[in-house]
């Protein structure tokens, strides 16, 4: 039985809990950038000789529980244009609701999602979906409504995909100009889902990061570096802040997702950097074939021994590998549009 003294220390410690885990909710991230142009982020105000900048990161899974906002209207069939792009096997189905993108986005979002489902199929050699619906909102309380119809709550602002229907939802209200990104971002989750049982958050979404980069000409398909992500863990290296690939392929779905003071930002730019890393070189690309094609197995195999097992030299040798390649500026990455 519990006296009074020790309720006291026990109510005394939970409000010191409570208020500890308030500040950290709300913790700000600061974007610093120095005189060479270097950037850094930093939970405590930058340091002199360096210039704060707006830093306000775009993400998934942004998690509200308690959204207040209206249900989503019946739509008419005059707010709603459907354009559907078939080639061969593959399906492109494109929504816009209460919106009108021009035609330059919605080519550039068909030819996007076109190139990943051949990469994936031809280059990775898994079988992604056929099926690619993509739904661009051009309210933002359209987008969120819907989402929390689907889901039961807001988890992101800018883009989801719902296993529910599979669709990929974009607002293009507060996105305008990142629409063909994340709607590429969104197919991705589409086509992985269909690749394996089990593919771990960090696999999912460093492909969708990497491959919503993607700029397409007439003769080459560029994928763009995430500079700011590359940033942001490469101070943390140089700080001995960064986790160890040991401890960060050891994280549950739940724990990756939720880890960090913004998001799952920390989370995710590890996963796009080590994804970026690997596509970087055709034997690191030939390690995520092997990496998605071991998780396609229904065991129970750790994330870290498959990983291990997949990299030439293993896992040890990836993480000394991947920290050469944060000490340098990242560059882009070229692919025929033949490929």
């Amino acid at each position: 039985m519990f006296t009074k003294n020790s309720i006291t220390i026990i109510s005394f410690a939970l409000i010191l809990y409570f208020t500890a885990l308030t500040n950290l909710l709300h913790a700000q991230v600061y974007k610093c950038v120095d005189s060479n142009g270097n950037v850094l982020y930093s939970n405590s105000p930058c340091p002199q000789n360096t210039e704060e900048q707006n830093y306000k990161p775009r993400e998934s899974f942004t998690i509200n529980d308690e959204t207040t906002d209206p249900e989503i209207e019946d739509l008419t069939e005059t707010e709603q244009t459907s354009q559907n792009f078939g080639a061969g096997e593959l399906d492109i189905n494109i929504v816009q609701v209460r919106l009108s993108l021009p035609a330059q986005q919605i080519t550039a979002i068909h030819k996007g999602v076109h190139f990943v489902y051949d990469y994936f199929k031809e280059v990775y050699g898994i079988t992604p979906g056929t099926d690619i619906n993509i739904k661009i909102f051009g309210r933002h309380g359209d987008f969120l409504a819907y989402q929390k119809r689907l889901i039961g709550k807001i988890y992101s602002e800018s883009g989801i995909f719902s296993s529910r229907t599979g669709e990929a939802l974009v607002n293009a209200s507060k996105y305008r100009n990142e629409v063909v990104g994340i709607s590429i971002h969104e197919a991705c989750h589409a086509m992985i889902q269909q690749a394996g049982y089990r593919i771990p958050v960090w696999v999912n979404e460093g492909i969708a990061e990497y491959f919503e980069t993607i700029e397409i000409s007439d003769n080459q398909v560029l994928f763009r570096p995430q500079y700011d992500r590359h940033s942001e863990i490469a101070s943390l290296l140089s700080k001995k802040e960064l986790i160890s690939l040991l401890e960060y392929f050891g994280l549950s779905n739940n724990v990756w997702k939720n880890r960090n003071l913004v998001e799952d930002r920390t989370s995710r730019s590890i996963a796009y950097s080590l994804v970026h890393y690997l596509m970087s070189s055709v034997e690191g690309t030939e390690s995520i074939k092997k990496i998605l094609k071991n998780f396609s197995v229904s065991d129970e195999t750790p994330s870290m021994f498959v990983v291990n097992q997949s990299y030439s030299g293993g896992l040890n040798l990836l993480e000394k590998n991947w920290h050469e390649y944060l000490t340098q500026t990242p560059s882009g990455h070229v692919f025929s549009t033949n490929q």
